[in-house]
């Protein structure tokens, strides 16, 4: 029995209908930067640097620190950035921050990201640029996209992303059978959800990925969740761990300030580092309905920097020293005061005081003030859940 056709009548397809079907069959979605960072053949752990919400041209971004981190990028082979957008603060009139109140206007926020970024983008270490609200006010206004220029500008236009950045980072692993190990991660500068839930609908744009990342927030936060997932190749049903990231900000003026999102500490970035190595509940779930992956990534944020400003850093060092100084002093004295207490409370008791009574006191009221500190220290965030 011959396979009826689904349809009777069919359409003529004009000249026009046909140019536009292959027009559409060669157009690329342009608001999704697919790509492959392929390391497999040279590393087996990567160094993710995420950097977003600089505000360049902003008051508080505290550029000697971003420098710090871009040396540090340049001196680290592994390492990869991430830069997930308003790297500009581009205060133009109607905007909702003051562009009189900025220190650089934006060209000269624009030429200083070139300053900035462009060693980077020489060594290939540039993967994702994603266009920010801020960046993207501009291009609403004017048609111009200044981080499109911007990446054109350090010769990194093909990993440039209107909004999202979907890459499989392909890393070396010697527990797998081929040797490598697929890490799929997605990024965006974010859309204003309040909270880290709104990361997850980031699923969507890669369903395998591990990693997914927004910045806009102006907040550092990071949960790792346990989902479902079901791999079409194998037809196999997996338990997999999501890491969900939002970015910590630089800068943001005042305007950032009035709105509360101001840098509670000067951090322009998160580094990430990863690896993949074999899953240690593989076995124990083997066979089950929802298996646990064989190999899996290994992720953890690291310091990648020290103080830029030594002047600063050593004024914090000597504030600390003088409070250790002090809480010191007041201890020894708190317990000199107790010991002479009860040494005259033995005496009029009639008690021989020896050397060895004092070390013996000494001792047991170290001991005794040190269990009142761990109470403290236990108790102190109850009583203020109480107030």
């Amino acid at each position: 029995m011959q396979r009826q056709d689904r349809f009777k009548d069919k359409l003529v397809l004009t000249d026009g209908l046909k140019h536009y079907k292959e027009r559409y069959q060669i157009t690329q979605d342009e608001s999704v930067l697919k790509g492959v960072v392929d390391e497999s053949f040279r590393f087996d752990t990567a160094v993710l640097v995420y950097i977003s919400d600089l505000h360049i041209g902003t008051f508080d971004l505290d550029i000697n620190w971003l420098i710090e981190v871009t040396n540090y990028v340049l001196n680290t082979p592994n390492a990869k950035v991430l830069l997930l957008g308003d790297l500009l603060n581009t205060a133009i009139l109607n905007a909702v921050s003051n562009m009189y109140e900025d220190i650089a206007y934006p060209q000269e926020q624009w030429q200083i990201a070139v300053d900035l970024f462009s060693s980077l983008a020489k060594q290939d270490k540039i993967i994702a640029i994603c266009a920010g609200n801020h960046e993207r006010r501009v291009y609403k206004q004017t048609g111009i996209e200044t981080l499109r220029q911007f990446a054109h500008a350090i010769d990194a236009e093909n990993v440039y992303a209107p909004y999202y950045a979907n890459i499989d980072l392909i890393l070396k692993c010697s527990d797998s059978p081929t040797g490598m190990f697929k890490i799929p991660i997605v990024a965006h500068h974010g859309d204003g959800a309040g909270n880290i839930t709104g990361v997850k609908k980031l699923q969507t744009v890669d369903s395998g990925s591990y990693i997914n990342t927004v910045g806009h927030l102006h907040k550092e936060q990071l949960l790792v969740r346990s989902m479902p997932y079901y791999d079409p190749v194998s037809g196999k049903k997996y338990k997999k761990s999501v890491l969900d990231v939002v970015l910590p900000s630089a800068g943001g003026g005042y305007y950032a300030k009035e709105k509360m999102l101001s840098v509670n500490y000067k951090s322009p970035y998160l580094a990430l580092e990863v690896t993949a190595v074999k899953n240690p509940r593989f076995e124990k779930f083997k066979g089950s309905e929802w298996e646990e992956e064989e190999i899996v990534p290994a992720i953890r944020t690291i310091p990648i920097m020290k103080a830029a400003d030594t002047a600063q850093k050593n004024k914090h060092i000597q504030t600390a020293n003088r409070i250790i100084t002090a809480k010191e002093k007041e201890i020894n004295h708190e317990l000199i005061v107790k010991i002479n207490d009860i040494v005259r409370w033995m005496k009029e008791q009639g008690v021989e005081i020896t050397s060895s009574v004092r070390v013996a006191l000494s001792q047991e009221i170290k001991k005794e003030q040190s269990q009142e500190r761990r109470k403290q220290i236990v108790l102190t965030p109850v009583e203020r859940e109480k107030e």
